[in-house]
């Protein structure tokens, strides 16, 4: 910030420009050379991953994992008990090797193993329709077998607030495994407090085909599991399809920010444990943040009283998370920027204080 004062020394005036500089106290880096997207400020959308092989939401709220209605079927006009209504192409199906969380993954813990349970998908690649009874501030569901042109989308009234698909996904986790043997090690990505690093490769792959006798209970996933070892992962019935992720997919509104209508398009959008509230949701440590999508707030917006994030939690959200892949790489530490403002703070306040004395 910049802002003038007169100062009167004997008959001259002078017009003395001072430079404000903020004082941060930041943690975190800025990495990435090729370019940062900014995560939302006070108002948008954060949307995250959760660990491999994990197939259920942390949050409670109005769910619907499609068991009970009957296979081959078009959906009924309303699921979460009469809650949210569907419309358009929207068909149920019996687990295969695209579709179908394991029966007992109603939860966050990473499961594996057969039996499955029934799904939804997209029918004949048309568009399925979901009208929630009221704002909503969080949505959550296993999305399966993610292929080429499935396409989910919020909305707020008529106003989109964020639009994903299956390269948004692939943006993050890389490369798909070659081959069933072919799980090694392409990099991994960290989780939001840091204590957790996965191997993109882990989320490639229905956990359905992982031998629970092989992954432990709960499964903990290693290099060795996958690298080479076919034993281990098996087919499903319906073919395994291990060129495709499977990841839970968490969004979460900020900000109040909030959506009522949810859109799934494309061929073969396989999906499953559908979870939504109207609360507003924080996200677990052991996730993992793919993207952010900042909103146009109202006139007369004003941040959550006590809930709006602070200005170093502002700025270590906007440099620190990307929707970029984190590529390991780490070119800028906020630590010596924040130092380099205090510095120049100090110098140019010992130029004001000499100036006033002149």
């Amino acid at each position: 910030m910049v802002y003038g004062e007169d100062i009167v020394s004997g008959t001259a005036v002078k017009r003395v420009l001072f430079f404000v500089v903020p004082l941060l106290t930041v943690g975190g880096t800025l990495g990435g050379s090729s370019g940062v997207s900014a995560g939302v400020s006070e108002y948008g959308v954060d949307y995250y991953i959760s660990p491999p092989l994990v197939q259920g939401s942390y949050v409670p709220g109005q769910s619907e994992d499609f068991n009970d209605f009957d296979t081959a079927a078009t959906c009924p006009p309303t699921i979460a008990n009469g809650e949210i209504a569907v419309t358009g192409a929207c068909k149920t199906l019996i687990a295969d090797g695209s579709g179908g969380a394991t029966a007992e993954a109603i939860d966050p813990t990473p499961t594996v193993g057969a039996p499955g349970s029934d799904y939804a998908s997209t029918d004949s690649g048309g568009e399925i329709t979901f009208i929630m009874p009221e704002a909503q501030r969080y949505l959550g569901f296993w999305w399966s077998a993610g292929s080429g042109g499935n396409i989910v989308r919020f909305f707020d009234g008529d106003n989109e607030v964020l639009s994903l698909n299956t390269d948004d996904l692939t943006a993050l986790l890389g490369l798909a495994p070659t081959s069933v043997g072919d799980f090694g090690s392409t990099g991994f990505i960290e989780s939001l407090d840091t204590a957790s690093t996965y191997v993109r490769h882990h989320y490639f792959g229905n956990p359905r085909g992982v031998l629970a006798s092989a992954a432990g209970s709960p499964p903990v996933m290693t290099a060795a599991l996958w690298e080479g070892n076919t034993t281990n992962y098996v087919p499903v019935p319906g073919g395994t399809i291990y060129s495709e992720p499977f990841v839970y997919l968490h969004v979460l509104g900020q900000g109040n920010l909030s959506f009522d209508r949810v859109t799934f398009s494309g061929f073969g959008f396989e999906f499953d444990n559908f979870v939504v509230s109207p609360f507003s949701q924080t996200p677990q440590g052991s996730l993992v943040l793919a993207g952010s999508a900042a909103g146009t707030p109202p006139p007369d917006f004003e941040p959550p009283a006590g809930g709006g994030r602070t200005p170093s939690i502002d700025l270590g959200h906007y440099l620190e998370r990307s929707e970029l892949p984190n590529t390991g790489r780490r070119n800028m530490s906020l630590e010596w920027m924040a130092a380099t403002f205090v510095a120049i703070g100090t110098i140019l306040l010992g130029a004001q204080r000499r100036i006033r004395r002149v």
